[in-house]
């Protein structure tokens, strides 16, 4: 029995010998492989042409718009709206320093001139022989009367004193010599006069005058400047110091009046104008002190001195705060005042006539967000220059010093021209004021001049020319003729300049002061009407203009989404049929009877797998480049600019190596399962999922425009391997990027396919 055993084992050992030896030499099945394809090749053909027919109606389509037109457009709106906000900026700036160095100028010139002129006047006065032989002309009506009159003392003098200024008053104002100024100063000193003289008879005119005369400047002064008690002090001082020296030390009247002019004048400037004349008057006390000669004898001395002082001071000014436009911008989240500080709102503790409590406006001065009057919904707005010198009670943030000081250098070229075009104003600059109007033509020729340069320029520069007039632009070479162009410019000159001014005289009579008035005007007149949008629904605009319309739609939605659903169904149901299929019909059974391996089956299995994906992507890469050519010829140049050919061809790639990884993940499930409800279920369900996921983390990305984007959503583009066919990364030649994720699809192809081979090589069959 045992020998009859051997004889039947030994040939069915040697058959299975021969069978293996000739099984490991055949790794692929050229007939496995045929009969795979003759059995898909239908499938296949209507896949591919249906993928090819959706991304050729997509790009012909495309060939028909003018999307860039579009883009375009908006490109200029956000252009213009640029163009706005700096040529306001630049006409409010230059309007404003012209017109503060003109007023600088003659303030400073003409009340130094008035107060010396008056000076000099005063204490020549004190010698002056008709205003002496008048005073004891009166003087003696004034004796006479006082002999006269009954009473006390008091009432004796006053008498006395009220029939003399009577007598005064009407030769005075008989005077025609004297203007009203004059004629009120003569009286003030003659009722001084006689209330000194009251008390004291014994003394001669000019004596009581150097007393008299003082008090009434002093007096006079103080009226019309309203000086502090310690200015007050001082101005007696000075002016009494400047009698005793011509009349007790014999000194020039002339240039004592000059050398009290430059310690009256700091007294007498308000807060807003101190500093600068401080600095205009040690100037001009230096330039007297070097030269007092030449300085009295050449009056371009002076002029030059107060021009110079007074546009180094403005540079300064604005030089203070030019570089807070170079600081990085933030948005604001809350309501701001005029002058940038967060505000609140307090109650009065009144009611208006329908019982509703009212409520003033209150500005924060420190970082307080919970006080802070929030904007609605997620509509905060870029800061403004007011804005940014608050940073840190907006956001409790301060701006870092490499921030400030690079700032600082950015600013650098702005102050520089605007100190150039000042001192060519100053040049202009006369002994009579400007008026109003030509302080605003010479600011807007400038502004204008430079922006009719600055257009022809980058005319020039994009389509090759050497054009030197702006008339020689048309709206057929340009988006618009360089006269319409010029037209709107003076628009915004205009209405920069006429909304400072009104903001100007408003702040001013709100009660701000005149430095914060002007600030304020300057920067809120110059806001362009985009500058005034929520700051995302500004960038959301913005996005829109630089948007690549053709690449988002033939790259993400096309190759990214649309031509990967039908490769995909095919692909679930082609890994299915090619293996558990196989195994659950039995058909597999007889597969391997045959001198064909599980090795063997199953590699060429994987092989036709991917031959079907490298046939669908080469019908579609062909038909792109077919569809692309038929959309040039159609006259379509937006394709050669938005989608050109390189770009096609890397979506191509992207989308391959998409399929790739799903036939790896439905090439993997079918050979762990051996029902093919369970292969469909498992591998199919994963690649529907992260298509569904793909869909939904769209509206999360910047293929979407920021007005419908939902950030949230882009958490979805975490959870689908979709995402590593990046066309954005195409679109802005981040080409690095770009291979870094498509290098996991491929990775994700190889572990799928190699896992999967090798599960099935050696897990139990039901044959």
């Amino acid at each position: 029995m045992k020998e009859m055993t051997n004889g039947l084992t030994l040939p069915k050992n040697f058959d299975e010998t021969k069978v293996t030896e000739t099984k490991r030499n055949r790794l692929f099945s050229r007939a496995l492989f045929k009969e795979s394809f003759e059995s898909s090749k239908r499938g296949l053909f209507i896949v591919s042409a249906g993928n090819s027919i959706i991304i050729m109606i997509i790009i012909l389509i495309l060939s028909t718009l003018h999307v860039n037109a579009t883009s375009s457009a908006l490109k200029d709106l956000f252009s213009n709206a640029d163009m706005e906000t700096t040529i306001k900026e630049s006409a409010i700036s230059l309007y404003s320093g012209f017109s503060n160095l003109d007023n600088a100028y003659h303030s400073y010139y003409d009340g130094s001139n008035a107060l010396e002129t008056t000076l000099k006047k005063a204490i020549d006065e004190v010698e002056d022989t008709t205003l002496t032989s008048s005073i004891s002309t009166v003087q003696t009506l004034y004796d006479l009367t006082y002999r006269f009159s009954s009473g006390t003392e008091i009432e004796k003098t006053y008498k006395a004193k009220n029939v003399a200024m009577v007598t005064v008053r009407n030769n005075i104002d008989s005077d025609d010599s004297m203007n009203e100024e004059e004629k009120e100063f003569a009286i003030n000193v003659i009722s001084n006069y006689f209330d000194i003289y009251a008390e004291d008879k014994s003394q001669s005119v000019e004596n009581i005058l150097l007393v008299a005369i003082p008090n009434t400047l002093v007096s006079m002064i103080d009226d019309e400047y309203q000086l502090s008690e310690d200015n007050l002090n001082a101005l007696s001082s000075y002016i009494y110091n400047a009698f005793n020296e011509v009349y007790e030390e014999d000194k020039n009247s002339d240039n004592v009046s000059i050398e009290y002019t430059f310690k009256l004048l700091p007294l007498l400037a308000d807060s807003n104008s101190e500093a600068l004349i401080n600095q205009i008057t040690n100037s001009l006390m230096e330039a007297y002190l070097l030269d007092s000669e030449a300085y009295i004898n050449d009056e371009n001395i002076k002029k030059t001195i107060i021009i110079n002082k007074a546009a180094s001071y403005i540079v300064d000014v604005v030089s203070e705060t030019a570089f807070y436009k170079y600081l990085p911008n933030f948005i604001v989240d809350y309501q701001t005042s005029v002058l940038g500080y967060p505000i609140t709102y307090v109650w009065t503790g009144e009611y208006d006539e329908n019982g509703n409590e009212y409520y003033d406006e209150k500005e924060i001065y420190y970082y307080r967000p919970e006080l802070f009057i929030k904007v609605q919904g997620d509509m905060g707005t870029v800061s403004t220059i007011l804005e940014k010198k608050h940073k840190e009670i907006l956001t409790g943030e301060c701006y870092s010093e490499e921030e400030i000081e690079q700032a600082k250098l950015d600013s650098l070229s702005d102050i520089e021209t605007f100190k150039e075009k000042l001192d060519s104003f100053a040049l202009t600059i006369s002994d009579t004021p400007k008026e109003d109007e030509e302080i605003s033509d010479f600011a807007s020729n400038i502004v204008i001049e430079e922006i009719q340069n600055e257009v022809i320029n980058r005319f020039n520069e994009k389509n090759n020319t050497n054009i030197t007039d702006i008339s020689q632009i048309t709206a057929e070479n340009y988006s618009m003729s360089g006269e319409t162009i010029m037209n709107v410019a003076r628009g915004y000159v205009a209405s920069g300049i006429a909304c400072y001014k009104a903001l100007y005289k408003e702040y001013l009579e709100s009660g701000l002061s005149q430095s914060d008035a002007l600030e304020a005007a300057s920067i809120n007149g110059s806001k362009g009407v985009i500058d005034q949008l929520p700051g995302k629904v500004g960038e959301n605009l913005s996005e829109m203009g630089d948007m690549n319309i053709y690449g988002i739609v033939v790259g993400y939605i096309a190759f990214g989404l649309a031509v990967l659903l039908i490769p995909m169904v095919y692909t679930i149901l082609s890994a299915k049929s090619l293996v558990s299929e196989k195994v659950e019909t039995g058909s597999l059974s007889f597969t391997l009877s045959t001198p064909t391996t599980r090795r063997s089956f199953i590699f060429t299995e994987a092989v036709f797998l991917i031959f079907e994906e490298i046939f669908m992507a080469v019908t579609i890469l062909i038909t792109s480049i077919l569809s692309f050519l038929i959309g040039i010829l159609m006259g379509s140049e937006d394709l050669l600019i938005s989608l050109p050919i390189h770009d096609i061809l890397l979506y191509v790639l992207g989308n391959f190596a998409v399929t790739l990884a799903i036939s790896g993940i439905c090439f993997l499930s079918s050979c762990i399962f051996n029902k093919t409800n369970k292969a469909i279920g498992i591998g199919g369900g994963i690649n529907i999922a992260f298509f569904i996921f793909s869909i939904l983390g769209l509206f999360g990305t910047n293929a979407i425009p920021g007005t419908v984007r939902i950030s949230l959503m882009g958490i979805f583009n975490y959870e689908t391997i979709f995402t590593l066919f990046d066309p954005l990364a195409v679109m802005d030649n981040n080409l690095g990027v770009f291979f870094f994720k498509l290098m996991f699809l491929f990775i994700i192809t190889i572990i799928t396919y190699y896992v999967g081979s090798k599960i099935f090589e050696k897990k139990d069959l039901p044959l």
